[in-house]
C-alpha cells in the first residue's frame, strides 16, 4: 500500500471523505502515519543497510552519529566485514579486553572484533597501523519519510499497522477513546508479528550483529 493508499485507509475507518475532510486534516494524518512509521521502524528494526567504513590509524573510535551523515539515522550497529582479510569481525566487550592485556588500546594489527562505547561510538579492534583498508558496516536504521507514491519498505501484510497506529493517535482527539485503544491493540499485534518475521528471516546481518 502507497502513503496515498493508507491515508485513504484512514480517513475511510473515521467515516470521512479523502481529500475534504471535516474533523481531522490531511497533515494530521500524515504526521500520525509518519509517527507510526518510526515506532514500528525503531521496535522491529527492519531496514537494514551497509556503508562502507575508511579505516584511519588516528581514529580510534568511529562516532556513528556523524560517520555516514545526516541522513542516516542509525538505531544500532550490526555486524561488520573487514573488506582486507575477507573476514566477518567477532562482536565483543571492552570488558573482555579489559580482562586480558591492560594496554590493549595500543595493540596494532589487522582487525577482528569490533565493540560499542556509550550508545554511538563503535571500535574496530585491534587498531589499525596506517589509513588503509575497509570495512563493510551493517546498520540498522530509520527509514527515509515516504512520499504519497511510496509504500513501506517491510511487507506489505504488515503494512496496516500504520492505518491502526494513526488512528490509536487520532481517535482521542476526536472522543474516541474506546475505539482508540483498540486500535493500538492491533497495532502492537502488528509490530509484534513484524519483529518475529524480523528475526526469523535468517539475515546475515543479524547473524553477526549486537544482541
Amino acid at each position: 500500500m502507497t502513503k496515498a493508499e493508507l491515508r485513504a485507509d484512514v480517513y475511510r475507518r473515521l467515516e470521512e471523505v479523502t481529500g475534504s475532510p471535516v474533523y481531522v486534516s490531511q497533515a494530521d494524518v500524515d504526521d500520525a502515519l509518519h509517527d507510526g512509521y518510526l515506532e514500528i521502524s525503531d521496535a522491529t528494526e527492519w531496514r537494514e543497510v551497509y556503508r562502507t567504513v575508511d579505516l584511519c590509524a588516528s581514529r580510534p573510535y568511529y562516532d556513528l552519529r556523524t560517520l555516514f551523515g545526516a541522513d542516516l539515522v542509525v538505531l544500532r550497529p550490526l555486524g561488520a566485514f573487514h573488506e582486507d582479510t575477507n573476514r566477518w569481525l567477532t562482536p565483543i566487550s571492552p570488558r573482555d579486553l579489559d580482562g586480558g592485556y591492560a594496554r590493549w588500546e595500543q595493540v596494532i594489527g589487522p582487525p577482528d572484533r569490533l565493540f560499542t562505547r556509550g550508545l554511538f561510538w563503535i571500535a574496530y579492534y585491534p587498531a589499525i597501523g596506517s589509513d588503509s583498508g575497509t570495512v563493510k558496516q551493517y546498520l540498522a536504521v530509520l527509514p527515509d519519510a515516504l512520499d504519497d507514491e511510496d509504500a513501506p519498505g517491510f511487507d506489505e501484510d504488515y503494512h496496516p499497522a500504520l492505518v491502526e497506529y494513526a488512528l490509536a493517535e487520532i481517535l482521542p482527539q476526536i472522543g474516541e477513546v474506546t475505539a482508540a485503544v483498540a486500535a493500538w491493540d492491533a497495532y502492537t499485534a502488528y509490530e509484534r508479528a513484524l519483529a518475529a518475521h524480523m528475526q526469523n528471516r535468517g539475515s546475515v546481518a543479524r547473524q553477526h550483529g549486537y544482541q
